[in-house]
């Protein structure tokens, strides 16, 4: 992502949670100033958890699971010389409009999509091959899907490759 154009390209994180993971790239790239990451998460501050279309860099605000995909087919669609990806989390191939978009996108030839698929084996309910089995192998048929085995929470030791990680917030320190 650091050689797009911001200007035009788009990169949608789908997976709400996850999105924060742009603010420093932002910050890179003098869309975000230091005072914002430095004030992430305080009342009233520019830069939220979930991250919000009022943030410069970010096209659209996700978080509910299944609509990053959509959001990337009509941008794609829009503005065929734009560059537009998707990150979505293992647990959006639960979502039937997912399924939908990338078929879509498939028949629209959309080349300038790119879906990456994080799966790190960890979803809210548990891991997935607990809850219904998702079909890997049918995502070779979608040439513009890329699937990337991750770590939940790699490099924290508190949070690694725990679905429980999913859920922390920081302990209040009136409370420690």
């Amino acid at each position: 992502v650091k050689d797009m154009d911001w200007a035009k390209d788009k990169v949608i994180i789908s997976k709400g949670h996850g999105g924060m993971v742009l603010y420093p790239i932002l910050q890179e790239q003098g869309l975000v100033g230091d005072a914002d990451i430095r004030d992430f998460r305080k009342l009233g501050a520019l830069l939220t958890m979930f991250p919000h279309k009022g943030i410069p860099g970010i096209p659209v605000g996700c978080g509910s699971l299944g609509h990053g995909v959509g959001y990337g087919c009509g941008f794609a669609m829009a503005n065929r010389s734009s560059r537009v990806v998707v990150i979505i989390s293992e647990g959006e191939l639960y979502e039937g409009s997912t399924w939908e978009h990338l078929m879509f996108a498939r028949h629209y030839n959309l080349l300038n999509l790119s879906v990456i698929v994080d799966k790190n084996d960890a979803i809210t309910l548990g891991r997935p091959q607990d809850c219904m089995e998702i079909p890997w192998a049918m995502l070779n048929s979608f040439p513009f899907v890329r699937v990337v085995q991750t770590v939940k929470g790699a490099g924290v030791p508190a949070w690694e490759g725990k679905i429980s990680s999913h859920y922390w917030s920081k302990p209040n320190a009136a409370a420690a």
